[in-house]
């Protein structure tokens, strides 16, 4: 398996919700007082000024919380797409390695190294062709292969 992050993503995902949920106490917290003095000033106990900048210490809070949660979500959402990728990549390294169904020798290469090879223009081209070793002479100059080929030069 593939390694997505460092070491360090479970702590600064698990600093990240601390600081959320510390967020989210003061913005409780601005909350309840912006109420309290919301009602006092209804009843003239308190200023309508004191009013305002309670509302506004809880409308900065609510927005630091929704910031959080949105850094929150868009690491996750990052994390998500690098685990894809990786197993993307790992599903195309799959298909780095040449199957013979059995032992032989390679008599022709019709595909170059590197070359990618996909359903749509493969339909009849074979990548190598393999013959049994009993058929060819010794020492033609040809190679034998076993029935795994990773890659021949």
């Amino acid at each position: 398996a593939a390694l997505i992050a460092g070491s360090g993503l479970a702590s600064h995902m698990a600093q990240a919700q601390a600081n959320l949920n510390q967020a989210i106490t003061n913005m409780e917290y601005a909350r309840v007082t912006y109420e309290r003095n919301k009602y006092l000033a209804q009843q003239h106990v308190v200023s309508d000024q004191i009013r305002d900048q309670t509302k506004a210490g809880y409308d900065v809070a609510k927005a630091a919380v929704d910031a959080m949660q949105a850094n929150i979500n868009a690491a996750k959402a990052a994390i998500a797409s690098n685990e894809a990728n990786v197993k993307s990549l790992q599903a195309l390294q799959g298909f780095q390695k040449v199957y013979s169904p059995f032992a032989g020798v390679i008599t022709a290469r019709n595909v170059e190294v590197g070359s990618l090879i996909n359903p749509s223009n493969s339909s009849n081209v074979s990548v190598i062709s393999v013959i049994s070793p009993s058929s060819v002479p010794p020492y033609s100059g040809r190679f034998l292969i076993p029935s795994r080929v990773d890659h021949f030069e």
